[in-house]
């Protein structure tokens, strides 16, 4: 925000150096015809110096005036910007929280899922062992070398 106020500052001081320029005083020969309207009619170089001072006086006005509205129009952008930013953030917060969510419930049942599986299994396991203690030993007995 600063370096774009600046620029607008820069362009505002160029136009300021235009303006001086355009009625920088006489020199030379036009220094002469200048004290020499005067003296002959004062009341016109009067009129000019009160228009040139006028026209200073708008232009530093409008100046004012439009840094003010830039800088403000600047704070706007920036504050709905800022707004837009934040909104976004908490979105990203709702979603991450949403999925964490998901993910625990996920991983919950996929806990569930393995202790009902371990329990399946260590009960076929048992069952097998019943089986065999009650059958009695397995006959023939296997070979060993």
């Amino acid at each position: 925000m600063a370096e774009k106020l600046a620029d607008r500052d820069a362009m505002q001081d160029a136009e300021c150096a235009r303006f001086a320029r355009e009625y920088a005083p006489a020199t030379g020969v036009d220094q002469v015809i200048g004290r020499f309207k005067r003296w002959w009619n004062p009341e016109l170089v009067q009129e000019r110096e009160a228009e040139r001072d006028r026209r200073l006086q708008e232009m530093e006005n409008r100046q004012a005036k439009e840094r003010a509205d830039y800088a403000a129009q600047l704070k706007l952008t920036r504050d709905i910007d800022l707004g837009n930013l934040a909104e976004r953030f908490a979105q990203q917060l709702r979603d991450h929280a949403l999925r964490t969510k998901d993910d625990l419930d996920r991983y919950i049942r996929e806990q569930e899922t393995a202790r009902r599986l371990l329990a399946e299994v260590r009960e076929r396991e048992r069952q097998q062992e019943q089986e065999r203690t009650t059958d009695g030993p397995e006959w023939p007995p296997p070979l060993t070398r």
